[in-house]
């Protein structure tokens, strides 16, 4: 899974896309809802289902996430209630 990253002029991308080793193909992600800007953000894989992302900073730090689902290729936003502190 590749998602995110720097570009060329500072910028912080949001798209992503992830390889299936059975195809040898890569498949384009969904944008993400996340702030374009965002960089620094915290990643996992969830099983062979999706990616979680965590955090990050567009200008100051956040504390919101977003779950992304292969199977629907579209992601959701998860709760702001609750969540962990800012951490730098």
């Amino acid at each position: 899974f590749a998602w995110g990253g720097d570009q060329p002029g500072g910028n912080n991308a949001n798209t992503g896309m992830y390889w299936t080793a059975a195809t040898g193909a890569w498949t384009l992600v969904a944008t993400s809802p996340l702030s374009l800007t965002l960089s620094g953000s915290v990643m996992t894989n969830v099983g062979h289902d999706g990616l979680f992302v965590w955090g990050g900073t567009d200008g100051s730090y956040v504390t919101t996430g977003a779950l992304y689902d292969v199977a629907t290729n579209s992601w959701a936003t998860t709760s702001t209630t609750g969540t962990p502190s800012v951490r730098t």
